[in-house]
């Protein structure tokens, strides 16, 4: 049997953020413009006299001039992309009212060079509410993985058995609970941290894509490829692991399907370093107002 810290570095990095595609409620309720956003976060815009309504052609070419460099035009296409993407998945105004959500999962991961079953079930409570419990080969010889993140608070567990968690997992933990608010989608239009911008044309599945890269500061950056066509989320990719040769990991996302009132995946692939490591297709979708606390805390 692989130790605890093996299981960990298997499977933290993709079951927690597999087909989570709705989003914490945020503050507005329609889409911005790109128009919009330069003007609701260019401090000049802001400083303006209320009554300033028409400045000399001189000032507002200064003006404009001092903003393009301020928002560059990639992150114009960023947002025009993430849009699409909001609208394409089920709409702002829906993805903004689910709290929370609870995912089950099923499939088969590569574990010691064999693909073994397992079923995994999710739920995520933003922000800082994360379970996951994934059981391998499910029977009389399962072994179930639990990982738990409650705020600053944060637990491993193998068979109900407590684990040491290390400085590298507790980061692995963390850049997973990122990821979910990624994959939400609303979040990178509200939260300025997020920082997406355009990062070029690209083709997942033979099919034109749009990418955006994500860069938290202090933390790994995250890329984002949406379908030209449907703006549909289609692949992930971000660094995994830890000391200086960190490998990057895929996920491909497909066969979208209406689940009430949002549009997702019901299958995900997950290659890492150029090699499929796991399969799965989604079982079940709750959405939630709230999850109770207590699920979120030690077994």
């Amino acid at each position: 049997m692989k130790p605890a810290g093996e299981f960990e570095r298997s499977l933290s990095e993709f079951v927690p953020k597999s087909l989570c595609l709705t989003v914490q409620a945020p503050n507005s309720n329609r889409l911005l413009k790109p128009a919009q956003s330069f003007a609701m976060s260019s401090p000049l815009i802001l400083a303006m006299d209320g009554n300033y309504s028409h400045p000399p052609e001189g000032i507002n070419m200064v003006l404009m001039a001092l903003l393009l460099i301020a928002v560059p035009a990639q992150d114009a296409a960023a947002l025009e992309t993430i849009n699409k993407a909001i609208a394409a998945h089920g709409g702002l105004e829906a993805l903004s009212k689910t709290r929370a959500d609870k995912v089950k999962l099923k499939g088969t991961i590569q574990m010691q060079g064999k693909p073994l079953p397992f079923v995994a079930e999710t739920s995520v409570m933003l922000p800082g509410r994360l379970r996951n419990q994934v059981r391998i080969n499910p029977g009389a010889q399962e072994v179930v993985l639990t990982q738990l993140i409650h705020g600053e608070k944060m637990g491993m567990f193998i068979n109900s058995m407590p684990q040491k968690l290390t400085e590298n997992l507790a980061t692995e933990l963390k850049e997973t609970l990122i990821m979910n608010q990624v994959m939400r989608l609303v979040p990178l239009i509200k939260d300025s941290d997020l920082q997406p911008t355009f990062a070029g044309p690209g083709v997942v599945n033979g099919r034109p894509a749009r990418i955006v890269r994500v860069a938290p500061p202090g933390r790994r950056e995250i890329k984002l490829w949406f379908d030209q066509e449907t703006g549909l989320l289609v692949k992930t990719e971000h660094p995994v692991g830890t000391g200086d040769k960190p490998v990057w990991q895929e996920e491909y996302y497909g066969d979208f399907r209406v689940m009430g009132a949002f549009r997702r995946p019901a299958k995900m692939t997950t290659v890492r370093a150029g090699q499929k490591i796991m399969e799965a297709e989604l079982v079940e979708v709750r959405y939630l107002e709230s999850i109770p606390e207590n699920e979120f805390l030690a077994p």
